[in-house]
Formats: C-alpha cells, structure tokens, sequence
C-alpha cells in the first residue's frame, strides 16, 4: 500500500517470486489456473453495479431516505 500496489498485483507478484524462490511448482502452472479464474462472467457484476450507482447519482435519480 505503500507504492500504491493494488492488493491483487502484490499478491500475485509474491507467489510468483515464492514460486522462482523454491522452484517446487512450475510458474506457468500457476498462469494456466489463474486465467480461467478470472475470466468469468461474475466478475463483471462488480464494475456494472459501480457504474449503475454513479450513473444513477449522477444523473440524480438515487434518493436518500432518512
């Protein structure tokens, strides 16, 4: 957080190196698994229901009920 690394780049860069450090696990391997995790439709669920909700706040049509 210091560099201002998203979590997930600091967290697949650490893996990476543990995989080189130990040379247990071939890192390609890891890439193969990853892909296909990532590459799913739910994912984009995320990024949709931020742009509704600045969309709807900035259009003004999201009201505060209190």
């Amino acid at each position: 957080m210091a560099l201002g690394v998203p979590i997930a780049i600091s967290l697949g860069f650490g893996t990476v190196i543990a995989m080189l450090a130990t040379g247990k696990y071939p890192v390609l391997a890891a890439v193969h698994r990853m892909i296909p995790g990532v590459d799913s439709c739910i994912f984009l669920a995320i990024p949709c229901c931020l742009y509704m909700d600045n969309t709807t706040v900035g259009a003004r049509t999201a009201h505060t009920y209190r």
